[in-house]
């Protein structure tokens, strides 16, 4: 109490209370969509982390990786549809990939939008910008939609992101919300952005993967005709020219089987001399870098002695134009030249006896030919003199005899020159 002054009754006792209010209805409410936009944030980076890490979806399977992209859009964005749609060939439609509803979890595809129908829509397209519709159903750049599409499903909301390969824009994310409209916030397009960028990587993935396999699938048809040729093929390295090729045909004419070859020179299976050869050949070919054609290669085998191969060898290129390695194709002419060889003596032994037969035909036409002569040189005396009838007639009968037979003589030593090579022109 106050000095001089008595203490009453009540003194220091609370007799009221002041009380202030205050109005934090904005305040509450600005917490409230600060921690909506922080739970969004952490959505749409789990969202982002979830994609990213994924390495399933860069696989080359289109159909699951469209999925889970068009599912953890869905669900990060909290909407009801997800979609990826890709322009068909000549930008005539946009086709459907896939379909993802939220509220049914369920996936389709198949769609096609035609240009001609909703001509607005594609020129939006055709400017290759987002399509953020707040209000989808009276927004003049989706406006199209809204009779057959939009107001039947319930569809307030669209955004629309472009998806690009190689600087083109190949068709477009589509994400659509049902219920009250919602503005998307710039998160949400950054995010709807990335998830594009998602699906451009997962083609290329595909692309990459279908090369791969084509690669694959070429490198094998090459190696099976390669190694079922039958015809010895092999490659070295330009450098060392170390074998790194041996088909199985080379190891059928050689008896070297491929592991033991790989890696190693002509020197570690052939003579000296040979393999200078060869090396000497193989140099030949690298130095002026075009093919040379060797008709006849003796080779010492393992398990069939002295073989002959008409070889042909010819230098591979890298990407600079230099030579790597060298490709050989050689066939085994070894039958073909003993053939060759027999033929040739056989044709010798043929014209020899030709020769002989002619000249044996030629000796005995002369040697008939003259007492031939002599028989009817008498006969013709004969007739000369005093005959009786009959004897005439036996006369006569053995001239011409003797001249039939000379006729036919003489025909056996025009046919012996002809054979001869030696005929004579009368």
């Amino acid at each position: 109490h106050l000095p001089g002054r008595h203490a009453g009754p009540n003194e220091g006792m609370v007799s009221g209370a002041v009380l202030v209010f205050r109005d934090i209805t904005d305040k509450n409410g600005a917490e409230a969509q600060e921690a909506e936009r922080a739970a969004q944030f952490r959505r749409l980076q789990a969202g982002r982390l979830g994609l990213a890490t994924n390495a399933n979806i860069y696989r080359g399977q289109l159909t699951e990786a469209y999925r889970l992209i068009t599912r953890v859009a869905a669900e990060s964005l909290q909407i009801a549809r997800s979609s990826i749609w890709l322009f068909t060939e000549k930008h005539s439609a946009i086709r459907c990939a896939e379909l993802y509803e939220q509220l049914d979890n369920r996936y389709s595809s198949g769609i096609e939008l035609p240009a001609a129908t909703f001509p607005r829509y594609f020129s939006e397209l055709a400017t290759e910008l987002v399509i953020a519709a707040d209000h989808a159903q009276t927004d003049p750049r989706t406006a199209e939609f809204t009779q057959n599409y939009l107001a039947p499903i319930g569809i307030t909301s669209m955004l629309d992101v472009p998806i690009r390969t190689e600087g083109k824009m190949i068709g477009v994310i589509c994400y659509e919300h049902i219920g009250p409209s919602r503005q998307w916030t710039l998160e949400e397009v950054q995010f709807a952005t990335s998830v594009a960028n998602t699906v451009f990587l997962v083609l290329e993935g595909a692309d990459r993967r279908k090369a791969e396999i084509e690669t694959e699938r070429s490198k094998n048809f090459l190696n099976s005709v390669i190694e079922n040729l039958p015809i010895m093929v092999f490659v070295k390295d330009a450098e060392h020219l170390r074998f790194v090729r041996w088909n199985k045909a080379a190891e059928d004419v050689t008896g070297l089987v491929r592991d033991t070859v790989f890696g190693k020179s002509d020197y570690d299976f052939f003579p000296q001399d040979e393999a200078d050869s060869f090396t000497r050949k193989d140099r030949d070919v690298i130095e002026s870098r075009c093919l040379q054609d060797i008709p006849e290669e003796p080779l010492v085998t393992v398990h069939q002695g002295t073989r002959i191969l008409h070889t042909r060898k010819i230098p591979i290129f890298n990407a600079q134009g230099q030579p790597e390695f060298l490709l050989g194709i050689s066939e085994d002419i070894t039958e073909r030249k003993q053939d060759e060889e027999a033929l040739r003596k056989a044709k010798e032994a043929a014209e020899a006896a030709s020769v002989s037969k002619s000249q044996f035909l030629a000796n005995m036409s002369h040697e008939i030919r003259t007492p031939m002569n002599g028989v009817l040189g008498m006969a013709e005396l004969l007739l000369a003199t005093p005959l009786t009838e009959k004897q005439r007639h036996l006369t006569n009968s053995v001239h011409r005899s003797g001249t039939a037979l000379l006729s036919i003589i003489n025909s056996i030593l025009d046919f012996s020159k002809v054979e001869a090579g030696k005929p004579e022109l009368e």
